[in-house]
């Protein structure tokens, strides 16, 4: 499945927005698809090309002030998800 995230389009100087809120809902996507043994994968650069393919992007029937900003892949997978040793890259003091 393909999901795909879309926003309204914001100003040129505030585009970071509608892209950084659009990551964040596809990461939470992927987590709540690994907690439940889906498999995911973000969708970056076929989502640019559906932004500018205006056949395409008529098929997701956005309105009119609406783009695409990101996607993500949810399916089966054969990948069993534990728990992994993630060693300490970051050091810390106490003060």
């Amino acid at each position: 499945m393909l999901i795909v995230i879309s926003s309204k389009k914001f100003p040129p100087q505030m585009e970071n927005v509608m892209y950084s809120n659009a990551a964040i809902m596809s990461h939470n996507i992927a987590l709540a698809a690994t907690s439940l043994g889906i498999g995911s994968c973000y969708i970056w650069g076929a989502t640019a090309a559906l932004s500018t393919d205006k056949e395409l992007l008529s098929l997701l029937n956005l309105p009119d002030e609406f783009i695409p900003c990101c996607g993500i892949c949810l399916g089966k997978t054969n990948e069993i998800y534990g728990k992994k040793d993630i060693p300490n890259r970051i050091s810390k003091s106490y003060i």
